[in-house]
């Protein structure tokens, strides 16, 4: 008997766990890990901060990643790097060094961990899902946020429990366990592996509205070879603007404690408030993917774009009184939870599917060198005025100077693949 639950749900939960298990354990409990190094290993605290640095050199593999995930496939992509990556994390466990460490956990874990992360699973996504990609990349993203939740904590007992050693292969084994083997045994890469078309199943009302509905989902575009696309701007510009969508989250996580402490908030009222951001976040990606899918590309990137600008300057007026606290923890989640779901929409959209991977490989570089200077210069802007009153300004500009680029974006034509 036919099961009536489409298999493409499953296929996104075993995505979500995925990227859930690789943001969660070797991204979000960074911290932990670092603070570990120093006050329990004694190791020097410039050298183990390195260690996140390292984690940014990895992207100019991107394309890389993207050919291979094309020639094997996600699943055989995720599970044998997944395992590449457990044995990396085990192996950090004998490390007595601080360098060993930042090329151990920095380096080495940060260029395995890009074969089973955001690429392969949106590639996946990609490959299940028309007309609610947009949903389905905002769950990827829930499955995320929620692992920054879950594994710091379990993290933490476990550095306080055990020794370092024990902690990094009981790490090891979690992440082989949630992010490789329930992958290898049920995901497939896509749809025609089990019989089964795109959506299918799908009633007519739970498709997006097009100029016809019918049983059928709507026509596929058509798929794009790899030279042809590298030679629209659209890609690129794609790749500048998740870059220029991570803004609000760079500069408002990584400096909102600073400016209300500077402000005269308490420590612990200030967590509170980058928690209370942290839970809207996750709130609003259960819903805001939906949103992407009705809006379209274009509309959708000026929405977060506004709404981001609106929210980095609202920061600049977050006192004590909590009533001020309601327009950043409104505005800022908007941009932290569309930008994954805008641009795996965009690129399926504009590209197709077969060569989708490989596509967006290249162009993420581009999102790392649009991010990799906003921190320093925040940074900066407060050593000279002391004050982030201005940074804060500069960076709302910068989403302004978002919503110009996305004037440029259309549908690109030209040669396809035959």
């Amino acid at each position: 008997m036919k099961s009536k639950i489409y298999y493409g749900y499953f296929v996104t939960f075993l995505a979500g766990l995925t990227i859930m298990g690789s943001y969660g354990i070797l991204s979000s409990c960074m911290g932990n890990f670092i603070a570990a190094g120093i006050l329990k290993k004694g190791w020097n605290a410039a050298i183990v901060g390195l260690a996140y640095s390292m984690r940014l050199i990895p992207s100019a593999i991107s394309p890389l990643v993207g050919i291979i995930l094309a020639r094997f496939g996600p699943r055989r992509t995720i599970f044998w790097t997944t395992l590449l990556t457990s044995i990396i994390v085990i192996i950090c466990g004998y490390f007595d060094s601080a360098w060993g460490f930042v090329f151990g956990f920095g380096l080495a874990v940060g260029v395995s961990m890009y074969f089973n992360d955001n690429l392969a699973c949106t590639t996946v996504i990609n490959n299940w899902w028309e007309n609610r990609r947009g949903q389905m990349s905002s769950m990827l993203m829930t499955f995320s946020y929620a692992g920054g939740v879950i594994f710091p904590l379990i993290i933490a007992w476990m550095l306080r429990t055990f020794e370092w050693k024990t902690t990094m292969w009981l790490c090891g084994l979690l992440l082989f366990c949630i992010t490789a083997l329930p992958q290898f045994f049920w995901m497939k890469d896509r749809p025609a592996e089990m019989g089964l078309k795109i959506e299918e199943g799908l009633k007519p009302k739970q498709l997006k509205k097009k100029k016809r509905i019918t049983n059928e989902p709507a026509d596929e575009p058509e798929d794009w070879d790899v030279k042809s696309a590298l030679k629209t701007p659209q890609i690129w510009i794609l790749g500048i603007l998740y870059g220029f969508i991570c803004t609000p989250f760079i500069v408002v996580m990584n400096y909102s404690i600073t400016h209300l402490e500077m402000n005269g908030m308490g420590g612990m009222q200030a967590t509170y408030f980058i928690s209370g951001l942290s839970v809207t976040t996750f709130i609003f990606t259960l819903f805001i993917g939906t949103i992407v899918d009705y809006l379209g590309v274009k509309k959708s990137f000026i929405l977060a774009f506004l709404m981001g600008a609106v929210g980095i300057i609202s920061i600049v007026f977050v006192n004590c009184s909590y009533l001020t606290w309601i327009i950043p923890l409104i505005c800022c989640p908007f941009p932290m939870s569309m930008g994954l779901p805008i641009v795996t929409t965009a690129v399926g959209d504009y590209y197709g599917k077969k060569n989708f991977s490989i596509i967006w490989g290249f162009a993420l570089p581009l999102t790392t060198l649009a991010t990799i200077g906003i921190s320093p210069l925040v940074g900066i802007m407060l050593a000279h005025f002391n004050s982030l009153t201005l940074a804060f300004v500069a960076a709302s500009l910068h989403q302004l100077v978002g919503i110009v680029l996305v004037l440029f974006l259309k549908k690109p034509v030209g040669q396809r693949c035959q």
